[in-house]
């Protein structure tokens, strides 16, 4: 993109930001930089239309195309204005957007303590790959956000960037807006008035102020709008705005938009149009948000990966059964990346069910750029009615990957484990951007996740044999399918925890049903497996533990351990009774008579075998029972019983 089209662009989108955005009662002030900076504007407070107005009309709409960048120049000013009329820095936030590499002084390394010691926040969008690498730095640094625009015709990299520095942190605040779709598509028809359309979702838990914006590039589009009443929204309505300047068509829902399906048809001249759609929780209503967070690098052998976790709730709630995408924009001219994060417990997953939808990112480019920027946005629906939250008055599960989001009331259990449906709805937001050194490795140096989910579901004394499943990792951690899997078993937990190998390998001769350990299936499924012990021993605990390996015999950490212990029940002697022993069951009247109970309980799926022994004195029992049955008593057979327990993890 030309630098005309970029300042065109930027200053489309940060009036959108002005206007529609940013919370009533803050305050804005703006810096252009370039080689030299210009402060446009001290701090003004946002209450009304007419305020927003006069600070997006001082955006600047011309930049200096072959001057030098100084950026840390326009920090200096930036807290310039931030302290004008004698106020205080430390709290404010800078918003950074540059494109260039800076090369004057004073550069960021020569400011950077300075804004630390003001208590400055700065947040940085790094506008096309040109943009200096060491704005990810600054924002670690202050405590900012920090994303990536690639300046790409399909990418909406600063739309979300500018709505994320307010929407990460505006918590549950009715008055922060949420995106419910941020997309860009193109028309193209060849005959000069295409159509490009799409749906949106609107859910019971927001409606109020809802936005839908259309931004074009070189000629004006006509939008239409189709509400879930049946009413459509057009050019002739009072909702319907066209800013010409801004080369924006903004329709204004007025009142509460009713929940449902909105759809939308964008006619026009052949051009990219970017689609951007926003709404506010109703009053006293915990609308559903996301919340994200990436990881930082980590390198193994030069090869990098990535954690990403998106969180979704309602209110303090945590929504489980959501489909989370996570879209990854790659240096060009490699295409982005769709990666389903999951909420299943598994690999990078640390918990099951606690609303922390969880992935690993590995596919890294072979590229030259010294330091590679990487964009995340998070994607977020429930497109098939299965979305739900646990039900209870007050419940807050709080994730190990994202300890601190939300903050919120004490834990409650849901004991009932009852839960309602959210119903459809739709939410995008930017999950930031990471930088990876240049990288040009191929070989495979990832091994399967740790599988942390082993569990016995059936054993059989008779047949010999225990049934395990787990929760299949991928062949590189979350990603792909494993080559196998190495399953051993031990009587001895200490040294089976202390050291894998010491167990007994076995292998697909000793599956007898389920699925070959060297078939394992894709990431996430469901594995189970019944295996045949040979030496099995009555009143002996055995220990199992399950790794996977990859194709290249990269093997992933031992799972936990389980147990499982078979137990015989000893013969009981057969009694007859007939008239020949009547005198022999008078005499026994008066003896103590063992009643063996054998009680099975079942906890939390892990059956218990109880046998109670209770010795008490029934004078007329073997009466009783020859008078009621009339008949011989069969010997009870002989029967061993087959228990399954649980052990600590590895």
């Amino acid at each position: 993109m030309a630098m005309n089209d970029r300042i065109a662009k930027l200053n489309q989108l940060t009036t959108k930001y002005i206007r529609a955005t940013i919370p009533d009662g803050s305050s804005v002030g703006i810096v252009q930089f370039s080689s030299v900076p210009t402060i446009r504007s001290y701090l003004r407070e946002l209450n009304s239309d007419s305020d927003r107005e006069a600070v997006a009309n001082l955006l600047p709409t011309t930049a200096n195309v072959l001057g030098p960048t100084c950026i840390g120049c326009a920090l200096l000013s930036g807290v310039q204005v931030l302290e004008y009329g004698e106020k205080s820095a430390r709290g404010g936030i800078i918003l950074l957007i540059s494109s260039g590499e800076e090369n004057r002084t004073p550069d960021i390394a020569s400011v950077r303590n300075e804004m630390i010691s003001k208590g400055v926040v700065i947040d940085t969008v790094a506008f096309s790959n040109g943009a200096d690498e060491k704005l990810l730095g600054l924002s670690q640094d202050t405590g900012g956000l920090s994303f990536f625009f690639s300046d790409t015709a399909d990418s909406t990299g600063l739309n979300d960037a500018l709505t994320a520095t307010i929407s990460n942190r505006g918590g549950g605040s009715s008055s922060t807006p949420i995106q419910l779709q941020s997309t860009r598509a193109t028309i193209s028809n060849g005959s000069g008035n295409g159509k490009i359309g799409g749906v949106t979702v609107i859910d019971a838990t927001i409606g109020r102020e809802t936005k839908f914006f259309f931004l074009w590039e070189s000629s004006q589009v006509s939008v239409k709008i189709n509400r879930p009443n049946g009413g459509t929204i057009d050019s002739t309505s009072p909702e319907y705005t066209v800013d010409s300047n801004n080369k924006m068509i903004i329709a204004d829902i007025h009142g509460i938009a009713e929940p449902g399906e909105w759809s939308y048809e964008v006619s026009g001249p052949d051009q990219p149009v970017e689609i951007s759609i926003q709404s506010k929780s109703r009053d006293n209503i915990q609308p559903i948000r996301v919340t994200s967070k990436v990881g930082e690098v980590s390198m193994t052998n030069s090869q990098p990966k990535v954690n990403i976790y998106a969180q979704v709730t309602r209110g303090y709630t945590p929504v489980l059964k959501a489909t989370v995408t996570a879209i990854v924009e790659r240096p060009t001219p490699h295409f982005p990346v769709f990666l389903n994060l999951l909420d299943n417990g598994a690999g990078v997953d640390i918990s099951k069910d606690d609303g922390v939808y969880s992935g690993v990112f590995l596919d890294f480019v072979t590229s030259t750029c010294p330091n590679c920027r990487y964009n995340f946005k998070m994607n977020a629906e429930d497109p098939y009615n299965k979305a739900e939250v646990p039900f209870t008055s007050a419940r807050v599960i709080r994730s190990k990957a994202l300890p601190n989001v939300p903050p919120g009331p004490v834990e409650e259990t849901n004991t009932n484990n009852n839960t309602e449906s959210t119903g459809q709805f739709h939410r995008e937001m930017s999950g930031g951007v990471t930088q990876v050194p240049f990288t040009n490795g191929t070989t495979d140096v990832f091994p399967p996740s740790r599988i942390t989910d082993l569990r016995v579901t059936q054993t059989s004394y008779e047949d010999r044999t225990i049934t395990l499943q787990w929760t299949a990792p991928g062949d590189d951690f979350d990603v792909g399918t494993a080559q196998e899997y190495v399953l051993r078993y031990s009587v001895n937990f200490t040294a089976f925890a202390q050291d894998f190998l010491e167990g007994v390998q076995l292998t697909d001769d000793n599956v007898t049903a389920g699925n070959n350990l060297t078939s394992p299936k894709q990431f996430g499924s469901v594995e189970t497996v019944t295996v045949l012990l040979s030496d099995v021993v009555p009143d002996v605990t055995y220990f199992f533990c399950v790794s996977a390996v990859d194709g290249t015999g990269n093997e992933g950490a031992p799972s936990n351990i389980v147990s499982a212990r078979f137990l015989s029940i000893p013969t009981v002697p057969p009694t007859t009774f007939s008239s020949s022993t009547t005198e022999k069951a008078k005499d026994d009247d008066s003896k103590d008579t063992v009643i063996i109970v054998v009680v099975v309980v079942v906890i939390v799926g892990i059956i218990v075998l109880v046998v109670i022994v209770i010795v008490t004195r029934v004078p007329s029992l073997n009466r009783m029972l020859r008078d009621i049955f009339h008949m011989r008593i069969e010997p009870v057979q002989n029967k061993s019983y087959a228990t399954k327990e649980t052990s600590s993890s590895s």
